[in-house]
């Protein structure tokens, strides 16, 4: 019996799905089948049906599970013990939005690569409830994610809110700088499209202000939403710290509305029964680094050639 195999077998086990677990483990899906098939042979029992079509266990196989997290546990206390932070190697699939892409994200990257050398960091753009799902189902280490998080198998550490503002073009023709919910049943509202954590808080906002939408565009990329805005296609609800550059250009105005919109929280998530510590590393530098108020450069026109 080895830390290898136990590894192999208590992922199969919990992710439901030898595929998904030997690409948590990097390694081949036939080199996981062997390592359990060492592990059965060394024990003298079948540890999953392979009758059926997921990884499912005997009943055996429930009795050594929690024994096996047990030692895989131990081990994984002593060479934190024995070991430093830079010695955490590895693939981490981390899923992330569009807002954290285009700010944040490429500071917490270059960290990662200063204090864990060793681990590479994969990320995948998407939105919260797809990613919510992968990261349950294993496909996904972790991920930052925005609203609230229903999962009961997931595990989230809260992250700093962000202040969304109306916006629009001034081909809109709107008079002085406030609006009202009765405002937006006159203009296209542009927004995030379900499923979301933004598109979940404006569904809510809207039923909260009585307030009737005829027209509402949803689209799941930020910087989609602003070129349409741009063009004048509506009004849209956007992070307000991060569109800074456009307002300041004069691109888009920026509105009061009663009763304001709420601040949106975001939150890193991570599967109950993940205690790697590759996980615990990587939550701790992104909750040093970070921070939606930054803005991208791709807003901000060029000042002339670089000499």
């Amino acid at each position: 019996m080895t830390i290898k195999q136990l590894q192999a077998f208590y992922w199969a086990a919990k992710l439901g799905s030898f595929a998904i677990a030997a690409d948590r483990l990097s390694i081949s899906q036939p080199t996981l089948s062997k390592r359990i098939a060492e592990l059965e042979s060394s024990l003298g029992k079948a540890l999953f049906d392979r009758s059926a079509r997921r990884a499912v266990l005997t009943l055996d196989g429930e009795v050594a599970l929690g024994d096996a997290k047990l030692i895989l546990d131990a081990e994984n206390t002593l060479r934190r013990k024995l070991q430093r932070d830079n010695s955490l190697q590895g693939n981490l699939r981390m899923g992330i939005g569009e807002l954290t892409a285009a700010t944040w994200f490429s500071r917490f990257i270059r960290r990662a690569a200063q204090e864990l050398p060793a681990l590479r960091i994969e990320p995948l753009v998407s939105q919260g409830r797809f990613m919510e799902a992968e990261v349950e189902r294993g496909t996904l280490d972790c991920a930052v994610v925005a609203g609230i998080v229903p999962r009961r198998s997931l595990a989230s550490q809260e992250l700093p809110s962000v202040s969304f503002a109306w916006m629009g073009a001034p081909s809109l023709r709107i008079k002085g700088r406030t609006i009202t919910p009765e405002t937006l049943s006159t203009y296209p509202v542009l927004t995030f499209a379900a499923p979301s954590g933004q598109a979940q808080l404006f569904e809510e906002w809207v039923a909260s202000t009585g307030a009737t939408i005829d027209r509402v565009i949803g689209c799941n990329s930020i910087h989609a939403i602003v070129e349409l805005a741009i063009a004048g296609v509506g009004l849209c609800l956007l992070p307000q710290q991060h569109l800074k550059p456009i307002l300041k250009r004069g691109l888009l105005r920026e509105y009061e509305c009663r009763p304001t919109f709420p601040p949106l929280t975001y939150r890193f998530i991570w599967r109950h029964d993940d205690v790697r510590d590759l996980v615990k590393e990587v939550r701790t530098l992104v909750t040093s680094e970070v921070n939606f108020n930054l803005t991208t450069p791709l807003w901000t026109p060029a000042r002339g050639p670089v000499a």
